[in-house]
């Protein structure tokens, strides 16, 4: 066991006190409170940083009510301060806590983790991004290509949106980073639902972008590609019949 070389002083509330009474009153050695204390503080920790880099972030109810009332707050005192309590409180009411991890890493964690959701519209919104710019710098010749050989998806393609009957999570984290966070402003004023299932469309495009972009070099999409990234929307099924 490590030797113990510090020495503080702590004051809690008869509720704290209770609290910590009741729980070493059920361990079978029914240790000391600084020896409680000392097991439950190790304990917390040993939680905080076992937790997956990409476990999402989650506030309570109460938890909730309090940063509420903090942001509050925060309005009315205007302290010099990174964080900004309209966007935190707009994140919350959403439903997207990871966006305040996006912004503000420090304030919530030592990592910039987020959930696997955010990383699939972030890498989907990037290459529609790259779509859709590639294909307004194509020239007359390359665009009639494009539309013969990319079937129904080759004129004038442009960024779906999720199905927000269906893909609520994904649909959510699009709007937030679109409408809330001032990203891909490319999007910005959008209707976003696209009313039918896409999530599976976008992943086995992405898995062809991928490939794309690592020979990409800062270039924009050719007209060729282009065409072997939209006609991975067709399902696979479909394409056989």
């Amino acid at each position: 066991m490590q030797a113990l070389n510090e020495r503080f002083e702590m004051r809690l509330d008869q509720n704290t006190l209770r609290a910590i009474d009741a729980w070493r009153s059920g361990v079978p050695d029914v240790p000391s409170r600084g020896e409680a204390i000392r097991r439950l503080i190790s304990a917390g920790l040993a939680a905080t940083t076992t937790q997956p880099e990409d476990a999402p972030l989650v506030f309570t109810p109460v938890e909730t009510l309090h940063t509420h009332i903090l942001c509050e707050i925060l309005k009315a005192v205007k302290p010099k301060s990174e964080a900004d309590p309209d966007f935190i409180r707009a994140a919350l009411y959403d439903g997207q806590a990871w966006a305040i991890r996006w912004e503000s890493p420090g304030l919530v964690d030592a990592h910039a983790s987020t959930q696997q959701t955010v990383r699939d519209v972030a890498d989907t919104l990037q290459m529609w991004e790259a779509i859709e710019e590639a294909y307004e710098h194509l020239g007359a010749k390359d665009r009639d290509l494009v539309a013969e050989q990319a079937d129904s998806f080759g004129k004038d393609p442009r960024f779906p949106g999720y199905d927000a009957n269906n893909e609520t999570e994904h649909f959510g984290v699009a709007r937030f980073m679109i409408a809330e966070m001032g990203r891909f402003s490319r999007f910005a004023g959008r209707d976003l639902n696209s009313h039918w299932p896409s999530v599976e469309t976008y992943r086995r495009m992405l898995a062809v972008f991928q490939r794309l972009r690592q020979k990409q070099a800062g270039r924009r999409l050719t007209a060729a590609e282009l065409v072997e990234l939209l006609n991975e929307r067709t399902h696979p099924g479909e394409s056989e019949r």
